[in-house]
Formats: structure tokens, sequence, C-alpha cells
């Protein structure tokens, strides 16, 4: 900037908006850029947001540990500049831990946690592990059945799931009392409630394998069938019908749990497995209900979160997982300063009877079904619980805590997941916007998310970008977080691409500079009206627009174009791999554009931003010399921003008397009013202004609109005549 402008406090944001104006008058609808010689913008060497990445190559972390004290310095010193969170997904091998030393005293993660950045690794914390035979964390279920068997998730046939069966059904309850030494137990049927299909004796099944001949359950092939009443747990030998009745035969007090006498309508509880049929997919492969029945194939169990030490014998469900955290971990935790819990949310996600068919668990100290908000509660219950089994006289490091998966599912689950989301050191946003249809809440999460700086850790999960080209998607999901995205926030992360100890493609590099605005919501985004492509149909996106540059998001299936009324440069869109420089920009369905400020500096001076198309407003009634008869005039028309309409100014003039309307009806000097907007903030809104004259003359319209950032578009005159 020309010294005499800076110290005349002009700022250069002006200037270039000036000059997109000018550019406007005489180019509008112009295709063919006019700066030919600009440079290109470069990509910076840090990314633009806070980014994590995944480390699950062993080998690509122990090659980093073989470098030279200097060399692993400087390497160590890049990768923290990239990367604030790195986080491993192996639940039976630490690729960041001991593993990873190769000979140095130092494990990677301990490595970079000298650094001050976070090195988490996965950890199953809702249920037992999914491991196969030969893994690490094989045979969880069987510990869980010695060490805290009163903390195994339950579910009752009476009520097996919401909607189905009541808390006073006489489904699944004991006929008659039964004393110490029954091993006959005959239960009332839960026919009523069964799924489809099942058999007339559901859900109940017999031991099988060495779980009819052994203390404990080994398997999906080899496991323990068994019931809980009260707080007795029975292993079933067999099953068989009696009349109406389902009538168990079997072993007592197991366990180690100790029999008793239990009353007639005693409610006869089953085992939580996990494996249902309505879970994702990609979880398809990690059930460990009885149904799948093979020896390598560990069975698996849900637990009883909100349980802790205080709810009594053979029943902390927190501290066993806490115990198992330390377990696998190892002493000092393998240098890890944080752990990642999966399935710390408020849904009850892939839990199921023996053949995989849906339940809810059973709140024993509630005699009801978990929902939402219990569930929530547990799992803040379950991190405070956790926190005091680690750190400052409990001879464990610190640990940070992380819950995965916070990811919104709609608006009735945005605020029971915000809720652990602000609690937590860092809330898993798993597969963030991969799901179209909830991209309108997912956004609005995110909002929160930027607003409160709680630490949500956005997870584009490339690995099942199903639908998508991995390109697109992370595209499209990085586009939407930047629309959300606020300077001062400074807990949350981005990224989860499967990069391990790369740097951060591109698309996280390009430097957008500072915000220009702060929305707080989806409806307070900008949007702009392109083009359909193909067609002369219009299609509005969303835009925002920072210091250097700005980014388009198009959540619709139809590929638009978007006018520039000056020179930028395209990220997206290349020409010969370099951003090319245009005047409008094509978005695909489902996309992101991403342009920078065509600056003499190539992008990386202060700027004045970009805008998709100059602040413009009409005036559709009254017409120009239009008469009118006395009574109500409506004012009327359209206006347009790339930054979003404002606001519509409105001055009335006595064309006779050289004098302005006022709000209470005198004459005199000049004076605005301002009209109402059907789309405050958008890039386009129809506008209205209601006027009572009270007598006939000749009069003029004065009309100018203003965009979000103050910009305004040239004033329009409409003369009219009221008789």
């Amino acid at each position: 900037m020309h010294p005499r402008l800076r110290k005349a406090g002009v700022r250069p944001g002006t200037i270039l908006w000036a000059f997109v104006l000018v550019v406007c008058v005489v180019c509008q609808g112009t295709s063919e850029p006019s700066s030919a010689a600009v440079p290109p913008p470069a990509p910076s060497e840090r990314p633009f947001v806070r980014m994590w990445t995944e480390v699950n190559d062993p080998g690509e972390v122990a090659a980093l540990k073989r470098l030279s004290g200097a060399e692993s310095s400087a390497r160590l010193d890049e990768l923290t500049k990239w990367y604030v969170h790195f986080h491993s997904q192996g639940a039976n091998q630490l690729a960041m831990g001991d593993v990873s030393a190769s000979g140095d005293p130092t494990t990677f993660a301990a490595d970079l946690g000298t650094r001050g950045v976070m090195a988490s690794n996965y950890r199953n914390g809702s249920y037992v592990s999914q491991a196969k035979s030969g893994e690490l964390t094989f045979g969880e279920a069987a510990l869980l059945e010695v060490q805290q068997p009163l903390a195994i998730g339950t579910w009752w046939p009476g009520q097996p799931r919401a909607g189905t069966g009541s808390g006073t059904s006489t489904a699944a309850r004991l006929t008659v009392a039964i004393g110490v030494g029954q091993t006959e137990v005959v239960v009332s049927s839960a026919g009523p409630n069964a799924p489809a299909g099942a058999p007339p004796t559901w859900p109940y099944t017999a031991s099988r394998g060495r779980g009819l001949t052994g203390s404990t359950s080994e398997n999906t092939h080899d496991f323990v069938s068994w019931v809980r009443v009260d707080d007795e747990i029975m292993r079933v030998r067999a099953v068989a019908t009696t009349g109406t009745n389902v009538a168990l035969t079997v072993d007592r007090g197991f366990f180690g749990t100790v029999p008793a006498a239990h009353v007639q309508g005693s409610r006869v509880m089953s085992p939580v497995y996990i494996g249902s049929k309505d879970a994702a997919q990609w979880d398809t492969d990690l059930s460990g209900t009885p149904a799948v029945d093979r020896t390598g194939v560990g069975l698996r169990y849900g637990i009883k979160v909100w349980q802790t030490a205080a709810s009594g014998a053979k029943k902390d469900a927190v501290g066993w997982i806490a115990s198992r955290i330390k377990a696998t971990f190892g002493p000092n935790l393998q240098g890890h300063n944080a752990v990642w819990l999966d399935v710390t949310s408020c849904a009850q996600y892939n839990q199921a009877d023996p053949w995989g068919n849906p339940v809810t668990p059973w709140l024993d100290h509630k005699a009801t079904i978990a929902d939402s908000v219990s569930y929530r509660d547990a799992q803040i219950t379950k991190i405070g619980e956790l926190r005091r089994h680690f750190g400052p006289g409990t001879g464990w490091p610190n640990v940070s805590f992380l819950a995965n998966n916070l990811t919104s599912q709609g608006t009735n689950t945005t605020s029971c997941r915000n809720a652990i989301l602000s609690q937590v050191d860092g809330g898993v946003l798993e597969r963030w916007l991969w799901d179209r249809n909830l991209w309108t809440a997912q956004m609005e999460q995110s909002f929160q998310i930027q607003a409160n700086d709680w630490p949500g850790i956005y997870w584009v999960k490339t690995s099942q970008a199903d639908g998508w080209s991995t390109d697109q998607y992370e595209r499209f999901a990085y586009g939407s977080f930047l629309l959300t995205k606020r300077d001062e926030a400074v807990r949350y992360q981005f990224g989860g691409l499967n990069a391990g100890l790369v740097r951060p493609g591109e698309l996280y590099r390009w430097d957008f500079g500072s915000q220009k605005t702060k929305p707080a919501r989806l409806a307070e985004v900008p949007r702009v009206t392109c083009t359909n492509v193909g067609s002369t149909g219009t299609t509005q996106v969303y835009s925002r627009e920072f210091s250097k540059g700005m980014v388009l998001v198009n959540p619709t299936g139809t590929p638009v174009t978007c006018p520039f009324p000056s020179d930028v440069f395209d990220l997206v869109n290349r020409t010969a791999g370099s951003p090319t420089l245009t005047r409008s920009v094509r978005v695909g369905a489902w996309d992101a554009g991403l342009v920078m400020a065509a600056t003499s500096g190539g992008g990386d001076g202060d700027g004045g931003g970009v805008s998709p198309g100059p602040t413009t407003v009409s005036v559709a009634s009254p017409v120009p010399a239009q008469v009118v008869p006395l009574g109500q005039v409506d004012l009327a028309g359209t206006a347009s921003a790339g930054r979003g309409v404002a606001e519509v100014r409105v001055a009335i003039q006595d064309t006779v008397t050289r004098t302005w309307w006022k709000a209470n009806g005198t004459w005199g000097a000049w004076t605005r009013h301002t009209a109402t907007l059907q789309q405050p903030g958008q890039g386009s809104t129809t506008w209205r202004f209601a006027w009572r004259p009270t007598k006939p003359g000749s009069y003029g319209a004065w009309v100018r609109a203003v965009d979000t950032l103050g910009n305004q578009s040239s004033s329009v005159w409409v003369p009219f005549t009221v008789r």
C-alpha cells in the first residue's frame, strides 16, 4: 500500500473492494481474467487449521526412531508443526508405544508428549475388546466374568427396547419363587416381544462347548450362556418349553456370585452381547455374539458404564475399564498421554441378544431401560471416574480421555452428544459429514463446537467414504468446516485422513487469512446465487469470506458455476497443475470450491478478500413513473450480495418541495429507513417497505443495498405519482 494511504488510515481491504466495484462495472459477465500477470498463490508449509493424524504403521514409526539424534529431533519438530494430535487405532498393537522404541530409551508416543502434543491409542470404552485369537486383548470377556461379573451389561426380555414390551410386563419373570439349591428355573415366556423367526424359548440358549465344562467363556463357540436374577448369575445348561413358559436347567452362583432365594415375579435378565444386525456394515466383522460360533472370535459383552466402585462388590464397571487400560497400555502407558475410548456416546450402539437382534441395556438402579439422557449421564460419570484412576497420587501419569462417537445423528441427538463433548478432553466426530442427509445437523453441531471452543475432533474417515471419491469427501468436509471455523477456537482438531507421518495435503495448507465474519449458525452464512451447469437454472451455495480468500460449499446434487466480478485463483480446478486465474468457479454437486484473492502478493498480503458478485438492488414496485392510488404504497424488489445482504435502505422525497419523509409523518432533511428482508444475510433476498402518504403528490424513492461487511450498492431512484 502507498505510505500516504496507510498514514491516512485507509485499509488495504477498502482499496481492494473499491477496485472490485470498479471492475464489476465494466467486466460483469466477462469470463476471461484481466490480470494474467498476477503470480499464483503457493500453499504454506503449515496447515491452515489444527490437524490430527492416524499413525497405524509400526514400521513407519520405527524408521523414524532409527534416525540419528539431530535428524530425529528435526523430524519431530516438523511433524509437530503439522499436527497437534497423533492417534493409533490399533487395539492390539500400540504402534507408537514400546514396539516403536527400536532400541531407543523412549517411545515415539513419549517423544511427542515432550513436544506438547497429544499421543493417543484406541481402547473400547463401553464394551470388551473385539480382538481375535492370538491378539493382545483377546479373551476379555472371560476376564470380566471373573473380575467384575455384575458389571456385565444386561437387558430384560420383558422390555427389550423402546416401543416393545413395558416396564410392567409379566414376561421373563420367575413363575414361582426359587430356593438356594434349586437348579430348575421356570421363566414366563417373552414370546410376544420376540423378533420375527425367533424360537419359542427366545432369548434363552444353552451353554456350548467348553462353556459347559469350564468356569468362563473362551470364545463365541465355547461360551457360558447365563441369566441373572437380582445379584446372582446362573449358568444355563439346557433350555426347554413347558406349557407357555420356558424351563432353564442352571448351575447356581456362577462367576463367583452368591446363590440366593428369589421371589416369584423377579425379573430374569440376559447378557448384552456386541454384534447387532442393525450395526453399520463396516462393523459387521466386529460381532462377538454366540451366533458367530467360531473359536477364533472372542465373545463380546456390553458393560454397565454407570457403575463405579460405589455400586458394590463385583459391580465396578469403570474400575474394570481402568484396569484394562493399565494392563494393555502397560507401565507409564508406553508414553501415551491420551486414551481414545470407543463408543462413549449417548447411543446404545451395536448391543444385541445371542443372535444379534438389537436390544437396549437395563438400568438396574432405575429399574428401566436406558435412554439417551441416562446413557449420556453414565458416560460423563465414567470419564470423571476414570480421571480419578490416573494422575497425582495414583502412580500413573495424567491421561486425557477422548470420547467416540459424538457425531450428531440429527436434531434429537445433538444436544445430548454435545453435553459429553463439553466434558471430555476430545470429542470424536467419526465419519463427519459422511452421511449427506445429516449435513445440516452436523453443521449446526460444528457451529456450537466452534462458538464454545469445545475439543471437537473432526474425523474425515476417508477409509469409509462409500459413495464419494476421496478427494471430493475431503474437500466437501473441509470446505464445510471452514464455514464454521472461528479464529479464537483453539481446541478443535481436523483430520484423521490416514495420513500417517507425512505432511498434510495441499488442500489444508492454503492460508485463507483471518475471518471476516463469525456466523453462529447455518442461517447466518451468506448464500450466493450460481448458475446450474448445463442449464439456465440457478442454485444458491453457501460462502464464507476470509481476508485472503473464500470458500464455497454446495450441499446439493446440482453442479454449479459461480461468477466473480474480478479475478480470483481457483484452487480446485487447475490449469497445468497451478491454480487457475478466472472469473467463474465451478463447484461440483456435494463439493466445495476454494478461491484465493488475485493480489500482487500471490495471496500473501492482508488483502480485502474476494466476493462472487457485487452488491446490487432493484425495485420491482412501483415502476418508474407509475401512478398509484392514495393509500398504502408497497415498495418492493430484490437485492443480492456476494457477502450476503445485510440491509436495504429506503428514502422517500417529495419532488416538489425537495423534502424527505420522516417516520413521524413530517417532512424535512434527508432521512433513510430500513426495509424488511425476507432472507437477511443471504446472497439474494426480496425486500419490502410499506409507506402510507397522507396526500397526493409527486414522489421519488431512493434505494440502496448494504452487504454484511458494510459495502454498498449503487443507489436506485424511482419516481412515481400518488393520486
